[in-house]
């Protein structure tokens, strides 16, 4: 292959777009003063090189190339056959685009590295060990950004150099998107495809020219940002990795240090490029109400946050080829990348299926005319044992328990950890726990307090949101699609408080003898917390978390979660609730178990609740295709004043108006369930008819027809909504 830097090439100033919002925010920063000083250059060449990789710096144009030695694939800062066909273009020659905000008119503008830095002269370059360093001045707002390239013995990766950002006095940074066409093909590539991690992943295809937009922050919407004023539900991205396909060539994306703060973008058929592409953006500042679609489609920003933050940022790319270049091969690269930092196999006790038990929930009530709210009994302790008694008399296997509502505010936010309380009849309890010790779990919400008491106060407890206010949360009501403020608010607790509340829970289940504890908010929820800069942005929330299981692992007590964030649910033994439908976004053209394809044989998975479900046969599929396991809202006795409960699904869940049809389910799949207990998916295809092929890892293959007409396959017919599989001696079995 000819090298890069070799072709001369023709400069071509594109003028870049500048769109201006109205904004509110705060004056000053804390970043390095700024100054233009004496650029330095490197000349162009060979500047880095290992084994596997080399790394081409071309000086005129500032770009940065990475090589593979294996087949000579470029991945570039600007795609390679753009460069060699002398295809200027402003967006696709800019390794990175900050946004920033102009401190007195308050207005937000955005500029490209081509256009700003590149063709002004004002980009420094330094080598480092195995790379570069670059930093990018952009003149006109006063703002420089260092970034890092280097390559290592299986992949490459790219930095934000935070600590080394400068501002001057005329506005503030927002946002950098970094190597926007790193991961990129050509509009209308065949066999090619983007992976973004919507849900539990989906696919966007590349060959048509159809124009399509896509974004989700990883770990989901900052949860201490302000509400927006009207209710959209919004998709919770539990991964830090993006993906692209291209033919025999793939790459696998993983934000390996401040994932709290990015931004996943994908886009495909830009007529303005000619590329489709995914990346990632990392804000440098928090914000409230950063964005609210309206009828008119636009965007306003109210509040931005004083400080950078300075968590360092770091994406790693990780080329794959032939055989692994597609969605199996990238899945089974980020379970090496979390198998590498510690993730292990889970020796918990393994049930067949879940149940969450409801143990109580607040109702209202009259006394001399005036409305007052008291805790109401849906399940007590000795019913909780009926339940568990039944299912695994009728089923013939013991369920996996968790028991949700059992604090002194029941399933409602009330004080932290429920006040660390367990509500019922002590003996009661003692013998649940004595009689299914390794298969119960007692779940504690300490995250989320509304009311004083427990070591937290709403006065100075609560964290901050951008705007330095307490950060106030509303449940949402789907059916209206607006926040639920009628039932009052809750609060976030500060983080400085969470190892000290997580401490007591531990203590507490302890002292009673319980083996497994339940922190369903602390994996599934990542929120900041401006109280205090070290948390601003989300910003170590991953590694708070991962510490403080990690802690509780130590003192031999296994760990559940609910649809548990990566770093979560790398330490988690039991996985609850996982989401298995989709959100049905036109963006993504295929939605694919990426999550359960990392995860499933590793941790005990269970699905969201099937008796809630808004279509049960599409879930029960779904967690069949992909290894999950059944899971259920379960309780005793129900109450009309729980009916406008939208925290958790509790309407459907009246037990005996269950009992038979989980009996039903469980019976019927328990032998397939068995088979595959402990095995990994090696593969998962969706073959031409649309019918789903799952391999797994101990030679069991499944086939699962999704579609409402009968499918032949390389096994036989298969039923509409039909479920096949093969056991490891041939046999097939059909449910």
């Amino acid at each position: 292959m000819n090298k890069i830097y070799h072709l001369k090439n023709t400069v071509a100033l594109i003028t870049a777009l500048v769109i201006v919002f109205t904004i509110t925010g705060c004056n000053g920063g804390n970043s390095k003063a700024w100054e233009i000083p004496e650029i330095n250059a490197v000349e162009s060449g060979i500047i880095a090189d290992n084994d596997n990789f080399s790394l081409e710096w071309n000086n005129e144009e500032k770009q940065v190339f990475f090589i593979e030695k294996a087949d000579d694939t470029v991945w570039g800062t600007v795609p390679a056959e753009a460069f060699l066909l002398n295809e200027r273009n402003d967006s696709l020659f800019s390794p990175i685009q900050i946004e920033v905000s102009e401190n007195i008119s308050k207005a937000l503008d955005f500029t490209r590295s081509y256009g700003s830095a590149v063709l002004n002269n004002n980009v420094d370059a330094r080598l480092i060990d195995n790379g570069i360093e670059l930093t990018y001045y952009f003149e006109e707002f006063k703002i420089s950004v260092p970034v890092q390239f280097i390559i290592r013995e299986d992949s490459f990766a790219i930095s934000i150099i935070k600590e080394k950002i400068t501002e001057g006095d005329t506005h503030k940074l927002l946002s950098i998107s970094l190597a926007p066409y790193v991961s990129a093909c050509k509009n209308g590539a065949e066999d090619s495809y983007l992976f973004v991690p919507s849900g539990n992943g989906g696919l966007i295809y590349t060959n048509s020219d159809t124009m399509k937009n896509y974004s989700t922050e990883v770990y989901g919407t900052d949860y201490s940002r302000v509400l927006f004023s009207r209710y959209v539900e919004e998709e919770h991205n539990k991964m830090p990795v993006f993906g692209i396909k291209n033919k025999d060539k793939a790459l696998l994306s993983i934000i390996e240090e401040g994932a709290e703060a990015a931004q996943i973008l994908a886009s495909t058929g830009d007529k303005d490029t000619g590329y489709s592409s995914v990346y990632a953006k990392c804000f440098a500042r928090g914000f409230d109400i950063y964005a609210e679609e309206l009828d008119s489609n636009s965007t306003t920003i109210t509040t931005v946050a004083e400080n950078i933050s300075r968590q360092s940022f770091t994406v790693g790319y990780y080329p794959l080829s032939n055989e692994n270049a597609n969605y199996n091969g990238m899945a089974k690269k980020y379970k090496e990348y979390l198998t590498d930092n510690g993730m292990q196999k889970t020796d918990a006790a393994s049930a067949l299926y879940s149940i969450s038990v409801i143990g109580g929930a607040k109702v209202k009530r009259l006394a001399l005319g005036i409305p007052y709210q008291t805790r109401k009994s849906a399940t007590t302790f000795a019913e909780a044992a009926e339940i568990i008694s039944r299912l695994k008399n009728d089923t013939g296997s013991m369920p996996f328990v968790q028991m949700i509502g059992f604090g002194s505010s029941g399933i409602d936010v009330g004080k932290i950890a429920g006040g660390y309380k367990l509500l019922g009849k002590k003996s009661d309890m003692e013998k649940l726990i004595s009689d299914y010790k390794d298969y119960i779990s007692f779940d504690f919400d300490v995250i989320k307090f509304k009311s004083s008491g427990a070591g937290v106060s709403t006065l100075n407890g609560a964290a901050k949101s951008a705007n330095l206010q307490k950060s106030k949360r509303f449940f949402n009501d789907p059916a209206l699609r607006d926040y639920d403020k009628e039932i009052g608010g809750y609060y976030l607790v500060k983080r400085s408080k969470l190892s000290g509340i997580i401490n007591k829970v531990t203590n507490l289940t302890a002292k009673n003898g319980i083996a497994n504890i339940s922190l369903a908010t602390l994996g599934e929820i990542c929120y900041s917390d401006y109280s205090n800069s070290e948390y601003e942005m989300k910003a170590n929330t991953e590694s708070d978390v991962e510490e403080y299981l990690k802690n509780i692992r130590s003192k031999n007590i296994k760990i559940t979660t609910d649809n548990a964030n990566a770093y979560a649910a790398k330490f988690s033994d039991n996985i609850l609730n996982l989401q298995i439908e989709d959100y049905g976004y036109d963006e993504i053209d295929q939605y694919i178990p990426f999550y359960q394809m990392v995860f499933v044989g590793t941790k005990n998975i269970y699905s969201e609740p099937l008796n809630s479900a808004d279509d049960r046969t599409k879930v029960k599929l779904g967690a069949l295709s992909s290894g999950v396991r059944f899971g259920y809202n379960l309780l005793k006795n129900y109450s009309n004043g729980f009916i406008s409960k939208t925290n958790v699904e509790i309407y459907s869940a009246l037990f005996s108006d269950n009992v038979d049809e989980i009996t039903k389910e469980v019976s019927e799949y328990s032998k397939y369930y068995s088979l595959i207990q402990g095995a990994a998916i090696d593969e998962y295809t969706i073959l031409e008819n649309g019918v789903i092929k799952t391999v797994f890892d101990n030679g069991v293959v499944a086939y699962t027809n999704m579609s409402s007409t009968e499918k032949d396959t390389e096994i036989g017919t298969i039923s509409e909504n039909g479920f096949v599989y093969i056991n490891k001696n041939g046999d097939r079995n059909e449910n």
